[in-house]
């Protein structure tokens, strides 16, 4: 659940509870709802009572209770930032997932290029013909695709932080074709349709199932 307010959102989303939430089960049944808010946060304000407030002002009722009900101790409050590194691989070294690039949260991609980072190696050293050429191939491949991650988040930030639309006004269909806007020219697994062309320039193994 994705919730707009000036200067920012708020998403809540379920994950898993461990053995001492709920049943203490680690099947389906046994989640917890988490949440973050991004925005901009006035200077010197305590995190815990700034998103209450926030939140009471600009979200629902039910919502507001979630944030409300969190508890003040449980809330933090950091900075978003994202790096790429120049180059992910120089023999004999490498770098993977979030070593390589860490992108801003909004992109939720660091789990799939993770996979898609050990799917490429995987397959540049079955090609062979030694590891040095298999990491020069990864690299070549790999800090590329890192970079357009990295800028695809910047692009993604400043559409739903720093310059936001009048969330009110827009109907679900009106926030579809303005998201789509935001992705054009980008490629993003959670808004490929079926039968859509796989990212640019992607390995066919490194294609995580969506």
């Amino acid at each position: 659940m994705t919730l707009g307010f000036p200067g920012g959102h708020g998403i809540f989303y379920l994950i898993p509870g461990g053995p001492q939430d709920g049943d203490g089960s680690t099947g389906a049944g046994n989640r917890l709802l988490a949440y973050a808010i991004y925005g901009r946060s006035p200077e010197g304000a305590e995190p815990g009572p700034y998103i209450q407030e926030l939140a009471k002002e600009h979200f629902p009722a039910a919502w507001a209770d979630i944030v409300a009900r969190g508890g003040r101790g449980a809330t933090a409050c950091h900075p978003v930032a994202d790096v790429q590194a120049p180059r992910v691989a120089r023999p004999p070294l490498l770098l993977a997932g979030d070593a390589a690039g860490v992108t801003r949260p909004h992109t939720a991609t660091g789990a799939v290029k993770a996979l898609q980072d050990a799917l490429c190696l995987e397959r540049v050293l079955r090609e062979g013909p030694d590891p040095a050429t298999a990491l020069e191939r990864y690299a070549e491949r790999r800090t590329a695709a890192g970079a357009r991650l990295v800028e695809l988040g910047r692009r993604m930030g400043r559409a739903l932080v720093e310059e936001v639309p009048d969330w009110p006004t827009m109907g679900q269909d009106e926030v579809d074709v303005w998201f789509r806007g935001v992705l054009a020219g980008t490629w993003h697994y959670l808004y490929e349709e079926p039968g859509e062309a796989a990212e640019p320039d992607a390995d066919p193994e490194a294609t995580v199932a969506r």
